[in-house]
C-alpha cells in the first residue's frame, strides 16, 4: 500500500501544525543560545616543546637539545610530522598527530618523553615547556594600554598582576599576553674588580645566594596543647637592604657582605621587546579565547572588566586597536543579510513564475520552516555559528524551496485544471512523494560524505556536511507536510493567463525536444562535444589551496642586520610607519618585535571591505613597494596564514647541499614573474665571538666549560634563573636578577679580564685560560621530520595560484638539477592541496556512488539511474566557464562547490524520470510520456533552478562582507546549475529514450533465450 503522508498531514492538521509550532519555538531558542564565533571549531592533535638556553646559537641548540628531542618524541606512536624551529637561545619542537590520535593523550605521551631525556640535555636550559596547539587563530583582541600618570613599568605591573588576571575570570578567555613595557626587579650588580680581589667568581656568589636566600619547610612540631605545627627555616632576606648585608663565605673562611661586592638597586627591568601603535610607545594587551567560546560574549565580558579597570585606576585607558570580533561581528551580519537577501530573491523568482500571491507566500514559508529546525539541531550537536556553519546555510537557501516550488507548481496546475484546492493538494502532493524524497535523498547523498572526509581541511567541513544534511532534511518534512496542508487550506486558483510566458516557452521546448528524439546521433554528437569542451574548460582552470581573500588587517614583517638591537628596530618600525601611513585605506599601523631585536613584525590596520578605496591586489602593491624604501632592512608582506602565500619545503642530511641547492634555486625562483619577495626560511648568518677554552692550562687549573659559560652569560645577559631569589618591596616580592657591572658594554678586552673559579677555590682571568675569536651560525634553523629544512617563500602576483607557482618551480633548471640527497617535501599547503583534492575526489565517488544506489532503490531499475546520472558531467562545463570568467581558481572554495553541484543537478533528471516512469506505468507510449513529462515538468525545473540560483547570488556578488570564500563557490554552483538545466532538458529525455530502448532490447534478446533453451 502507498504511504500518503500528504493526503494524511491535509486530514490532520492539528499534528502537524502543533510540531512545526514546537520546533520553530524550540529553533528560535536555539539560535539565540548557539555560541558566534569566526573560525570553525577545530582541533587538531598537535603538540609543541618549548626550550630556552639564553645566549646559545642555533647551532649548539640543534646538536645538544634539538636532535635529542626529536629522537624521544620520533617514537611516539602516531607521530606525522615533526617540525622544530631554532633560534638563538630558543628551541621549539612541534609534532603533528595522526588525526586520530587522541590530544591528551598525545600531550601526555609528549611530556612523558621529554622529561626521560631531560638528564640528557644540558643542566643550564629553561624546563622544557609542553603544551597543546591550538590552531583556531592568533590573539582575538588587542589593547593598547595608556596612561598620563604611570610609566611603562607601572603599566606593566598593572598588566601582570591586576588586570590580565581579572580577564581571566571572563567566560571565554584562555589567557593573556603583555606586550611591550617593563617591570620592575632588584638588580644585583657585582664588580669584577672586587670579586677578583675577594677570590670570588660569578658562580661562587650565585651558589650561595641560593642556597641562603630560601625558605624551606623543616617538618612539624608540636605546641603545648600537643597541635602539630609547620617548621619553616627562613632564609630569605626580608628586603633590599637585609639583601645586601647577607654574608658570603671566602675560600679563606673570611667573610664579606654582599653589598661590598656591588649593590642591589631596585630599578626598571631592561625592555625585553617593544610595542607602537601609530609611532607611540605603549604596553599592549592581546587575549586569546577558549576553544568554543562565544566571541561575541566574550568581547562584551572583557569590555565591561577593562571599564571596571578604568574607574579603579583614572588616567588608564584601554584602547582597542584590533578587534578580532569586530571581524566576527560583520561577517555574522554579512551572513545573515546575506540570508535574507537570498532569500528574498528566491520569493521573487517563485512570484514571477507563479504570479500567485498565496503560492509564493506558502513556498516562501519554507525556508524559516526549515531552517529553525536546523538551529535546534545545531545546538544539539554542538555547533556553533561561524563560517563554515554560515556558509552552509547561505548556499541552501534555495534547495529549501526546492521540494516546495516542485509541489506547489504540480498542485497549482490541477487546481488550474479544475480540481478543488484540498483535492489538487492531496493528490499532487502525493504524486510527487517519491521525486521529492529522491532530490532529498541524493543531496544528502553527496553532503553526509563531505562530513566524514580525511585529511586536516576534512576536519574543517564535517560541520558544513552536516549542517547541510539537517537542513535538507528538514525542508523535506516540510514539502510532505506544512506545504500541502497550507496549499489545501489557502491556494486559490490564479488568474487567467498568467502562465502565457511560460506556455510560450513550453511549446517552443516540446518543438525543439521533438527534433531530439528524432535526430538522436546529431544531438549525442553534440553531447560528446560538450564534455570535450568541459575537459578542456577545466584544464584551463588554475589549481590552489585557498582563494584569494581580503583580510581585515595585513601583515607585515621586516629584519634588520644582525647585531641590531631594540632601539634599532623600533627606529625601523617607525621608518616603516612614516612610509605606510599616507596609503590610502591604512588606518593606523602596530609594530611589535618578534622575540629579536633582529625581526619585527606590523599590522596594518585597515577599514571595513565596504569602505575601502584601493583593490585588494593594489593594495598589496602599494604596501608592498612602500615596504622596500627603508634601507638598511628587508621588510616583506606577509599573506596567508600569517605567512607567505608559497611555502616550499626541501629537507636533506647534507646541510651544505641543501644550502647550496637552494641558493641556486633562490636566484632562479627570483626570476619568475608570478612571484614575488621570494626568501628563503634560513635566516642569515652572524657574527658570533667564539670563546675556546685552552685544554692544558684549563685542566691544570681546574676550569670547566660550565664556568665560563656561566661567567659570560652573567656579564652579557645577566642570570635569568628564577631560583635565585624573590624580595618583598613594598609588600611585593621582585625577582633578583644578577649582573656585573658594565652588563653589555664590557668589551672583549675587558671579557678577558672576567674572574673565573680554579679547583684551588680561587680565580683566575679568563684571558688566561681561552682564546677569543670570530666566527658565524645561521640566525635561526629549520627542522623537518629530523632533517634540516630550507623553505622557498614568495608572494603571489596577481591571478597567479599556488598550483601554478609549484608548477613554475618545479620546472627551473635548479629544481631539475636538485641532488639526490635534496628533495621537495609534503608539507604545509602543498601537502594540504594535495591532501584536499585526494579527499575531495573520494567523497564525489563515494556520493556518486550513494546518488546512484539511492536512485536504484527509488526506481527499483538498474539502468535508468544512469539517465538521471548524465547532468552530473553536463553541470562541470558551466562551473569551469564560471571560475574562467571570473578569474577564480580550483580551490578549497570552489571544490566544494563542486560537490554541490553533484547533489543538486540530479534533481532535474529525477523530475523528468519519474514523470516518464509514472507514465509509462499508467500505459502510455515512450515518445508520448517523455513529451508530456517536458511540457509538465519543464517550468519546476526551470522554477527551482532559477530559485536556488537566486538563493546563492548575494554570495556570488561578493555581498554581506565576504572577504573572498563564498564567491568562487557560488559562481561554481551557479554555472552549474544554469548549464545543467538547459543540457538536462535535452540530453536526460534523449539518454532515457537510448537506454529504455537498450533495455527492450536485452530483454527481448534473453526473452529468445529462454525460448531457445525451453525448446532444446
Amino acid at each position: 500500500m502507498k504511504l500518503k503522508i500528504s493526503t494524511w498531514a491535509i486530514e490532520h492538521p492539528t499534528p502537524v501544525l502543533l510540531l512545526f509550532l514546537l520546533l520553530s519555538l524550540a529553533g528560535l531558542l536555539a539560535y539565540g543560545q548557539l555560541p558566534i564565533a569566526g573560525n570553525p571549531r577545530v582541533e587538531l592533535p598537535i603538540v609543541s616543546v618549548g626550550v630556552a638556553q639564553p645566549g646559545a646559537s642555533p647551532r649548539e641548540l640543534e646538536v645538544h637539545v634539538a636532535r635529542r628531542l626529536e629522537e624521544a618524541v620520533a617514537g611516539i606512536s602516531g607521530v606525522k610530522h615533526l617540525t622544530t624551529t631554532i633560534t638563538g637561545g630558543d628551541v621549539q619542537l612541534v609534532a603533528e598527530f595522526q588525526l586520530d590520535a587522541d590530544i591528551d593523550r598525545a600531550v601526555s605521551d609528549v611530556r612523558d618523553a621529554v622529561a626521560q631525556v631531560r638528564p640528557e640535555l644540558p643542566g643550564n636550559i629553561g624546563e622544557p615547556v609542553v603544551n597543546r596547539v591550538d590552531v583556531s587563530g592568533g590573539a582575538l583582541q588587542r589593547y593598547m594600554v595608556r596612561s598620563d600618570t604611570l610609566d611603562e613599568a607601572q603599566l606593566g605591573r598593572l598588566v601582570d598582576e591586576e588586570v590580565g588576571p581579572s580577564l581571566l575570570g571572563v567566560p571565554g578567555v584562555q589567557q593573556f599576553k603583555r606586550v611591550g613595557g617593563t617591570v620592575r626587579e632588584l638588580r644585583l650588580e657585582l664588580d669584577p674588580a672586587r670579586m677578583a680581589a675577594a677570590g670570588l667568581s660569578v658562580a661562587d656568589v650565585l651558589r650561595q645566594l641560593r642556597l641562603a636566600e630560601a625558605d624551606i619547610p623543616g617538618g612539624t612540631a608540636a605546641n603545648a596543647a600537643g597541635q602539630q605545627l609547620p617548621v619553616r627555616v627562613m632564609g630569605a632576606s626580608a628586603d633590599a637592604a637585609q639583601l645586601a648585608r647577607r654574608p658570603l663565605t671566602l675560600a679563606t673562611g673570611r667573610t664579606l657582605t654582599l653589598g661590598e661586592l656591588g649593590r642591589v638597586i631596585d630599578v626598571a627591568s631592561e625592555p625585553r621587546g617593544y610595542a607602537l601603535l601609530n609611532g607611540e610607545p605603549g604596553v599592549a594587551l592581546e587575549l586569546y579565547k577558549k576553544r568554543g567560546a562565544s566571541e561575541i560574549a566574550l568581547a562584551d565580558g572583557v569590555a565591561a572588566a577593562l571599564a571596571r579597570a578604568e574607574a579603579r585606576h583614572p588616567g588608564v585607558r584601554f584602547e582597542l586597536f584590533d578587534d578580532g570580533v569586530q571581524d566576527t561581528r560583520l561577517s555574522f551580519a554579512g551572513a545573515r543579510d546575506m540570508l535574507l537577501e537570498g532569500a528574498l530573491l528566491t520569493v521573487l523568482v517563485i512570484w514571477g513564475f507563479l504570479r500567485n500571491t498565496r503560492a509564493t507566500w506558502i513556498a516562501a514559508a519554507a525556508i524559516p520552516l526549515s531552517l529553525l529546525p536546523t538551529f535546534l539541531v545545531m545546538q544539539l550537536k554542538g555547533f556553533q555559528l561561524d563560517a563554515v556553519t554560515l556558509l552552509a546555510l547561505i548556499l541552501v537557501i534555495g534547495i529549501l524551496v526546492d521540494d516546495a516550488i516542485v509541489e506547489i507548481e504540480n498542485i497549482e496546475r490541477r487546481i488550474q485544471a479544475g480540481d478543488a484546492p484540498r483535492v489538487a493538494a492531496s493528490v499532487g502532493a502525493d504524486s510527487l512523494g517519491l521525486a521529492v524524497i529522491a532530490i532529498t535523498a541524493t543531496i544528502v547523498a553527496v553532503f553526509l560524505p563531505v562530513s566524514f572526509i580525511g585529511g586536516v581541511v576534512g576536519k574543517y567541513f564535517t560541520e558544513f556536511g552536516l549542517t547541510t544534511t539537517f537542513a535538507v532534511i528538514s525542508s523535506l518534512v516540510v514539502a510532505r507536510l506544512m506545504t500541502p496542508l497550507m496549499c489545501a487550506r489557502w491556494l486559490k486558483p490564479a488568474s487567467a493567463g498568467h502562465h502565457g510566458g511560460s506556455g510560450r516557452a513550453e511549446a517552443l521546448y516540446l518543438r525543439l525536444l521533438g527534433r531530439v528524439l528524432a535526430h538522436p546521433a546529431r544531438t549525442l554528437a553534440a553531447g560528446a562535444a560538450v564534455l570535450v569542451t568541459t575537459a578542456v574548460l577545466l584544464d584551463q582552470v588554475p589549481t590552489g589551496f585557498m582563494p584569494k581573500t581580503r583580510p581585515l588587517s595585513l601583515q607585515a614583517q621586516y629584519e634588520l642586520p644582525p647585531g641590531a638591537t631594540l632601539a634599532d628596530g623600533v627606529r625601523a618600525a617607525e621608518a616603516l610607519r612614516r612610509e605606510l601611513q599616507d596609503v590610502p585605506d591604512v588606518q593606523g599601523v602596530f609594530a611589535q618585535d618578534r622575540g629579536s631585536a633582529e625581526l619585527g613584525g606590523l599590522l596594518i590596520l585597515l577599514p571595513p571591505l565596504g569602505d575601502r578605496v584601493l583593490s585588494q591586489a593594489e593594495l598589496e602593491q602599494r604596501v608592498r613597494a612602500r615596504l622596500t624604501r627603508v634601507p638598511d632592512l628587508r621588510a616583506t608582506l606577509l599573506l596567508g596564514d600569517g605567512g607567505k602565500e608559497v611555502n616550499l619545503s626541501f629537507v636533506s642530511r647534507d646541510v651544505d647541499a641543501l644550502e647550496a641547492a637552494m641558493a641556486r634555486l633562490l636566484v632562479q625562483a627570483r626570476e619568475l614573474p608570478m612571484l614575488t619577495d621570494v626568501a628563503l626560511s634560513q635566516g642569515p648568518r652572524v657574527t658570533t665571538v667564539d670563546v675556546r677554552l685552552l685544554a692544558d692550562e684549563a685542566a691544570r687549573l681546574g676550569v670547566t666549560t660550565s664556568a665560563v659559560a656561566d661567567v659570560l652569560r652573567l656579564a652579557t645577559l645577566s642570570d635569568l634563573d628564577t631560583a635565585l631569589t624573590r624580595v618583598p618591596v613594598d609588600g611585593r616580592p621582585l625577582m633578583l636578577r644578577a649582573r656585573l657591572a658594565g652588563g653589555k658594554a664590557l668589551s672583549l678586552d675587558q671579557l678577558r679580564q672576567l674572574p673565573v673559579a680554579t679547583a684551588s677555590g680561587g680565580t683566575v682571568a679568563l684571558g688566561a685560560v681561552a682564546t677569543f675569536a670570530h666566527g658565524s651560525v645561521p640566525s635561526s634553523l629549520s627542522r623537518l621530520n629530523r632533517e634540516r629544512q630550507i623553505q622557498l617563500q614568495a608572494n603571489l602576483v596577481g591571478p597567479a595560484t599556488l598550483g601554478q607557482a609549484m608548477e613554475a618551480v618545479q620546472a627551473l633548471p635548479a629544481f631539475q638539477a636538485l641532488p639526490p640527497e635534496v628533495r621537495q617535501a609534503a608539507y604545509g599547503e602543498s601537502e594540504y592541496m594535495d591532501e584536499m583534492f585526494t579527499q575531495f575526489a573520494i567523497a564525489a565517488l563515494a556520493g556518486l556512488v550513494a546518488v546512484y544506489a539511492v536512485l536504484v532503490l527509488l526506481f527499483d531499475d538498474w539502468l535508468q539511474p544512469l539517465t538521471i546520472m548524465v547532468a552530473l558531467p553536463l553541470s562541470l562545463s558551466g562551473a569551469a566557464a564560471g571560475l574562467l570568467m571570473t578569474g577564480h581558481s580550483l580551490n578549497l572554495s570552489t571544490v566544494i562547490g563542486l560537490l554541490m553541484l553533484l547533489g543538486i543537478v540530479s534533481k532535474n533528471s529525477i523530475l523528468l524520470v519519474d514523470f516518464i516512469v509514472a507514465a509509462r506505468r499508467a500505459g502510455t507510449a515512450r515518445g508520448q510520456a517523455i513529451l508530456d513529462a517536458g511540457r509538465d515538468r519543464m517550468r519546476p525545473i526551470v522554477m527551482t533552478t532559477l530559485a536556488m540560483a537566486g538563493g546563492m547570488l548575494p554570495a556570488a556578488l561578493g555581498w554581506g562582507n565576504d572577504d573572498g570564500f563564498r564567491a568562487p563557490m557560488a559562481i561554481a554552483v551557479i554555472g552549474g546549475l544554469l548549464t545543467s538545466t538547459l543540457l538536462s532538458l535535452i540530453f536526460v529525455p534523449l539518454i532515457y529514450q537510448l537506454i529504455d530502448a537498450l533495455e527492450h532490447r536485452v530483454r527481448a534478446w534473453t526473452g529468445r533465450r529462454a525460448g531457445q533453451g525451453q525448446r532444446t
